[in-house]
């Protein structure tokens, strides 16, 4: 008896002891679960309420599904409901899947941005400006992060009612408010007569509208010339914009870009900053530079080029066919 009764105690002394690590692991993984689930529904929500708040003051220009308002608006409400459905917890196995399909896509866009030479990945609206080479690497560590730990808790358990009632509530209270400021939100217009049409302190401008017609913003442009004499390129500018830096590259190499086109050059940031690092790169003396005026927030794809003479504009180009 004591021959045999020695390795079972040995045995069940073993088998305890996997017990014990296996819960230990259980328990720790769950905890970085629950650590994880909430960080990137901190993200989530933070992200939805800046581009929210920026969807509600000023306008998207741009081509593409990216630059589509109701795309944008679906992004933010979308955002809203993952955050606050990960912060209740329902169906964690499920969940933390589609976290790393989220997380994942996001690094995708993150990484096209970046290819693409963007200074911003959007992620935040337009107020924070992240690079999108580290938003790329943020991306792929949350989803590491989320393959590495899950939640040990069974994923068809049935949802609380009373957390699913809360959740809802919460939802509502959060995304209608911000949808209603994002819907109903309407920027000021420049027609073609000149007057400024809206409330709005931003103004949305349509170059390609004013062609065959005189230059209705005129008044509102602040150049070391007069522009509405004689023949003259205009070429509409942001002081951080990507495109805008490449496009100036490109007409520099080109040095008969001036004697081709028959007409002085005139750079113009539009967001009142004549000061600025592209100008300070690109100013040698052959361009003149000036600015739109700082008394509205001007809204126009960048870069843009017009061709005006004796103050009528004969042709236009925007950053789609530059």
């Amino acid at each position: 008896m004591f021959s045999i009764e020695i390795p079972y105690k040995i045995m069940n002394t073993e088998y305890y002891q996997q017990n014990i690590c296996f819960d230990e692991c259980r328990i720790d993984t769950n905890r970085c679960w629950i650590v994880m689930r909430f960080i990137v529904a901190l993200v989530l929500l933070v992200a939805a309420a800046l581009k929210g708040y920026d969807l509600s003051i000023r306008p998207i220009l741009g081509d593409g599904i990216f630059h589509w308002r109701w795309f944008n608006i679906f992004v933010v409400e979308f955002e809203i409901f993952f955050g606050l459905w990960l912060i209740f917890g329902f169906l964690p196995k499920l969940t933390r899947w589609a976290a790393i399909g989220c997380f994942s896509v996001f690094a995708l866009v993150s990484f096209y941005n970046a290819l693409s030479g963007a200074s911003s990945c959007g992620c935040m609206g337009e107020f924070v400006t992240i690079n999108p080479w580290i938003m790329t690497l943020f991306d792929c560590g949350v989803v590491i992060l989320l393959l590495r730990f899950c939640s040990c808790t069974n994923s068809v358990r049935k949802i609380d009612r009373f957390l699913l009632v809360n959740f809802i509530v919460s939802w509502l209270a959060i995304a209608l408010p911000l949808s209603w400021g994002m819907i109903t939100y309407k920027p000021a217009l420049l027609n073609t007569d000149g007057n400024i049409v809206g409330d709005s302190s931003a103004v949305i401008l349509y170059p390609q509208d004013w062609i065959g017609k005189r230059l209705p913003l005129l008044e509102y442009i602040d150049a070391p010339k007069d522009i509405s004499v004689g023949k003259w390129t205009l070429i509409f500018y942001g002081a951080d914009c990507a495109k805008c830096e490449k496009y100036f590259v490109k007409l520099k190499k080109q040095n008969n870009f001036q004697n081709n086109s028959g007409s002085n050059i005139v750079c113009l940031e539009i967001a009142g900053l004549p000061d600025n690092a592209l100008r300070h790169r690109f100013d040698d003396g052959t361009w003149y530079w000036g600015n739109l005026k700082s008394v509205k927030k001007w809204f126009v794809e960048t870069p843009t080029l017009l061709t005006i003479e004796d103050g009528n504009v004969n042709n236009g180009h925007n950053s789609t066919n530059l």
